[in-house]
């Protein structure tokens, strides 16, 4: 909020964006942080109920589907799936 008036998306992207510049540091917008946020709390193991509640969302399935990328190598994708295959 400022003045009690709502701050718009594009005002917080163009000031991110500012302060990434003056860091020396990539830009990466609003929506991009909140993306790596909910699949940072999925692959930390957090509960999923409260993902669901950080991200605002009724459901998680909605956070996985819109907001999560698995960031895991696929050495450790293969790893996970021996594991779970126990033949």
């Amino acid at each position: 909020m400022n003045n009690g008036k709502r701050i718009r998306g594009n005002t917080i992207n163009k000031r991110l964006h500012t302060v990434c510049e003056n860091l020396g540091i990539n830009y990466r917008s609003t929506h991009k942080i909140r993306k790596t946020y909910g699949t940072t709390l999925i692959d930390g193991n957090v509960d999923e109920s409260l993902i669901a509640e950080q991200m605002g969302h009724v459901d998680i399935s909605t956070t996985k589907q819109y907001y999560y990328y698995s960031n895991k190598s696929k050495k450790n994708k293969l790893k996970q799936i021996s594991q779970a295959i126990n033949y």
